[in-house]
């Protein structure tokens, strides 16, 4: 099964000649450089079930981040009811989330989650190149998972 590594090896050379081919039929290089960015990192992102892949470590610090900030803004209510709610409202808190992640080759692994990690970069950027050229990414990925 290949790794986090392989996949984003395969990703950038798959990615390079689409754009590469975009290129050539009249797109600027700089306009290529962010959907070539997203269909690289799209590839990886099916691995966020997988509990020892480097997305999944990504994520979860990023949601300990959250937490950590959302803590500190509420500090002050939860520590006027006791000095270590705070900190169990973060821990408690982190680890429920972390155990909602679904298991490795799970809804992460299906074509549902490639046409949803598309309209959810397209909602998040109003860019239906950005939108096609991460579900393109995150389908690689399966592609990649299917053929060996």
């Amino acid at each position: 099964m290949p790794g986090f590594r392989a996949h984003l090896i395969i990703a950038a050379l798959v990615g390079a000649v689409i754009c590469v081919a975009l290129y050539y039929l009249g797109s600027s290089p700089s306009s290529l450089f962010l959907p070539f960015t997203v269909f690289a990192l799209s590839s990886l992102v099916p691995d966020v079930d997988s509990p020892t892949s480097k997305p999944r470590h990504a994520v979860r610090l990023l949601i300990l981040g959250v937490l950590i900030s959302i803590t500190f803004l509420i500090y002050p209510t939860l520590a006027s009811v006791s000095v270590f709610l705070p900190f169990i409202f973060l821990i408690g808190f982190f680890l429920v989330l972390d155990q909602l992640i679904p298991p490795h080759r799970g809804v992460f692994h299906s074509i549902i989650a490639v046409i949803f990690w598309g309209i959810i970069l397209f909602a998040a950027t109003g860019n239906a190149i950005i939108g096609v050229f991460a579900a393109a990414g995150y389908g690689l990925h399966l592609l990649i998972d299917f053929a060996f």
